[in-house]
């Protein structure tokens, strides 16, 4: 009994050293200098606010809105419209609207930050289709022949609008939140920023696409608000690493697109490079005593910032180790390479074909692929003639994390930028992107410092965390595997006390490993200070890994390190992972009694609408079911969230004939769906897909008609 207690204990006592020792540390108090304003917008007429993009084929120009449907102000508008009025109240002062906005290639930007603007006091009606709906309405317009005084023909185009009024009279507002960043400025200058600020909301009366045309008047006005309340250290996971050294682990959550720019510049990465962070710090503490010791020394270590996962992990880059079966009947399952190549050379027909994952993220809990939501935001430029233009950046509403290493002497200073306001990163913090805040009790997101045990003959995988800079034999980046491995190894063998526990793959089994894959990519970045890009540099690609095999037994290989140069920025990462324990769950596959039961409902109730299809072909082949009209009722069908707002649209079909024919056609199907189709309640969702199957298939058998039509003319 008493050796039992004993060994309890000591697996207790063994647990308890697995977990990191935590550090508590004071944050440095950090003078921002920052005031906060709210910009109050009221409507005096309708408004659109151009998002430069126009909506399927019945909405010609659109507005800005939210993924709720909620119209918005994009920050950058209301920023360039508050400049144009700066510069009409205050003619003569160039400096000082240069001080307040910036300048079109300035590296410094201006002084003000202007967020998004969102509609006061607004709730959200059942789908964005039905929140638009409420909150505005479509409106049709022409050009006219000054000849004739009649409608030019090709003309006609209808554009979305904001209502003035909401429903029971009220004036519907917007309120934008304005920062203003007075660090360094003395108080005269202060106070010209204020009343420039003031000035500039009150003389701003119009915003938005048709200005003379009775839309987009608008009434303005800033108000100050308190500073926000620093957030506490419980926004941050601190722990001790090797030496005198400790990590802060952060989780941060985007409440605003953030555009990192690629080589394009017009297409934002799908992750928060490290040196973004390193930059972000830089700014926060410019003034900052160590600043010297802390940024050019070796004492800090910013980790890129990566997508977490539903169980709150942080990702790690996809890597060719985890495939995704296509074909077969495990179509859609992902799986260990490994394992694959196994189970695939004894029932090949059953496990299709691999699909190595090679972008994007993975689980390291699930061990399956995580997306990035991206969109793509449309801005107008009004240097030179002006010019529309995209950027493709990642959406707000995500969370992403990573850590920071810097020696215990740093931390409080480290600690104090991350607690300090929000955080931003990437281009255009002034407005509208980049905005992010920390997540209350992350996790301990940074590497571990820790060893492991390898035994002989087990294969493991190297990989690249982070895109890796190492410097070739000819003194250059080098991007060839050799140069790679020959890092990798000689990495390890350091670590392990000169040991050599790994040999590559290839050299073991006499051919290349199927797993080991090495990418490449263009490091860039943007110099601030200097207004100019940084030069195109080559990489190793995060993601790449390299497959080693155990040529003995050892009892200490670390299980993060990093090589190359750069490190402070996040670059060279490398993660050892046993390729053994790399396990992908299972997806929720459509096996269980309810789910196949479901599956198989919805698939007759699609068969009913085929043969729906096939027997009314000839109806729909006639008048009034002509190409346009039938394009008109699959809209309709596709805007509406509801059955009842069908309906609506279909009452608002002026011609009677039309209008008639198509409700009695909608009917029918929804008749013959509730006697021959599945016996489940018929939902609009379902409904609505089985709506859209018929207008499709109308489509294509009125091409077919056309066709037959043409044929027989020639």
């Amino acid at each position: 009994m008493s050796r039992r207690k004993k060994n309890k204990g000591g697996a207790q006592s063994r647990q308890r050293r697995k977990e990191p020792p935590t550090v508590t540390i004071a944050p440095l108090p950090l003078d921002s200098s920052e005031k906060v304003y709210k910009l109050t917008i009221s409507l005096k007429s309708d408004l659109c606010p151009g998002s430069g993009d126009g909506f399927s084929s019945g909405i010609d120009s659109d507005i800005c809105f939210d993924a709720e449907g909620m119209p918005v102000l994009p920050g950058r508008r209301i920023k360039g419209c508050l400049r144009g009025a700066a510069l009409e109240v205050y003619p003569d002062s160039d400096d000082l609207i240069t001080l307040v906005f910036g300048a079109s290639g300035s590296g410094t930007g201006g002084l003000v930050s202007v967020s998004t603007a969102c509609m006061e006091n607004a709730e959200s009606y059942g789908g964005q289709q039905a929140t638009l709906d409420h909150y505005t309405y479509t409106r049709a317009q022409t050009s006219i022949d000054p000849r004739s005084g009649a409608a030019q023909e090709n003309t006609l185009r209808f554009i979305r609008v904001i209502r003035q009024y909401r429903e029971g009279g009220s004036v519907v507002r917007f309120v934008a939140p304005i920062t203003v960043n007075l660090m360094g400025i003395d108080e005269g200058r202060q106070q010209e920023v204020e009343n420039l600020l003031t000035d500039a909301a009150l003389a701003l009366r119009n915003i938005g696409l048709g200005r003379n045309r009775g839309f987009g008047a608008v009434r303005c006005k800033l108000d100050p608000l308190p500073l926000p309340e620093k957030v506490g250290m419980q926004y941050l996971r601190i722990r001790e690493v090797a030496g005198e050294r400790v990590a802060l682990s952060y989780r941060v959550h985007l409440e605003a697109p953030i555009m990192l720019s690629q080589q394009s510049g017009t297409r934002s990465t799908t992750y928060i490079p490290g040196s973004s962070v390193f930059g972000f710090l830089a700014r926060k503490l410019r003034v900052y005593g160590g600043f010297d010791e802390l940024f050019f020394g070796s004492n800090l270590y910013c980790s890129p910032l990566y997508l977490i996962d539903s169980e709150g992990d942080r990702c790690l880059p996809a890597s060719p180790f985890v495939v995704k079966v296509k074909g077969g009947s495990h179509d859609g399952q992902f799986m260990n390479a490994r394992d694959y190549e196994r189970l695939a050379n004894r029932e090949p027909e059953a496990w299709g074909t691999p699909k190595p994952l090679r972008d994007g993220f993975i689980s390291p809990t699930t061990w399956q692929s995580v997306k990035v939501d991206t969109q793509t935001l449309y801005h107008h430029s009004t240097v030179g003639e002006g010019t529309l233009y995209t950027q493709t950046c990642i959406n707000e509403g995500q969370d992403f994390a990573g850590y920071i290493e810097c020696s215990r002497a740093h931390a409080a200073a480290i600690a104090a930028a991350l607690t300090s306001g929000k955080l931003s990163f990437g281009r255009s913090k002034s407005a509208q992107y980049a905005t992010c805040s920390l997540v209350e009790n992350p996790k301990d997101y940074a590497s571990s410092d820790g060893t492991t045990r390898v035994a002989k003959g087990s294969t493991y995988a190297l990989l690249l965390e982070s895109d890796t800079l190492v410097v070739g034999e000819q003194a250059n980046h080098a991007t060839d595997h050799d140069t790679l491995e020959d890092a990798l190894r000689n990495a390890l063998t350091s670590a392990c006390g000169d040991a050599q526990p790994f040999a590559l793959c290839d050299a073991a089994d006499g051919s290349d490993h199927p797993i080991t894959n090495i990418r490449t990519t263009l490091i860039t970045g943007y110099n601030a200070k200097w207004n100019q890009k940084r030069p195109h540099t080559r990489a190793y690609a995060a993601g790449s890994c390299v497959v080693f095999k155990a040529q003995t037994n050892c009892a200490k290989v670390p299980i993060a390190f990093r090589i190359g140069e750069r490190q402070s920025e996040g670059f060279g990462q490398v993660r050892l992972i046993d390729l053994a324990k790399v396990r992908p769950q299972k997806q929720a596959q459509a096996s269980s009694a309810s789910a196949s039961a479901a599956e198989g409902a919805l698939e007759q109730l699609r068969i009913a609408t085929i043969g729906f299809a096939e027997n009314h072909r000839s109806k729909l082949c006639a008048d009034p079911f002509v190409a346009s009209f039938v394009g008109r009722v699959a809209l309709m069908v596709r805007e509406s969230s509801t059955e009842e707002a069908f309906d609506e649209r279909l009452d608002s079909i002026k011609d009677e004939k039309k209008r008639k024919e198509a409700k009695s056609m909608c009917a029918d199907l929804r008749t013959h769906l509730q006697q021959d189709g599945a016996e489940q309640p018929l939902t609009w969702e379902v409904h609505r897909e089985c709506l859209g199957m018929l207008f499709r298939l109308a489509k294509y058998y009125l091409k077919q008609k056309d066709g037959k039509e043409a044929a027989n003319g020639r």
